[in-house]
């Protein structure tokens, strides 16, 4: 049982969007409207970064270790952990940065 919850918007990006289909997706920022959860994907198409958002149908459960689980599988994570460093979210994180310098 957790002691306490953590709220998913006190945490800084990025994130990584695990979905059931083993595929993942880099999330750049996480907003609260009201009652309900946006998130922001950023995706890297021909050269070219673009953004779209994703309203979810729920809120983000906790679960530990800056994990959060979503509906049908789906996880939220920080990639701000050492055991990621090698992911190839972490990669397209950094050049995102570096576009936007």
């Amino acid at each position: 049982m957790l002691i306490s919850k953590k709220n998913i918007l006190e945490c800084n990006p990025p994130f990584l969007m695990e979905l059931p289909n083993n595929k993942w997706q880099l999330v750049g920022q996480i907003t609260l409207v009201g009652e309900r959860y946006s998130v922001t994907i950023i995706e890297k198409d021909d050269g070219n970064f673009t953004k779209r958002i994703i309203n979810l149908d729920e809120a983000p459960f906790y679960v530990g270790e800056d994990v959060w689980e979503l509906n049908y599988g789906s996880t939220l994570m920080t990639l701000n952990h050492k055991s990621l460093d090698d992911h190839p979210a972490k990669q397209l994180w950094q050049e995102y940065l570096a576009s936007n310098k």
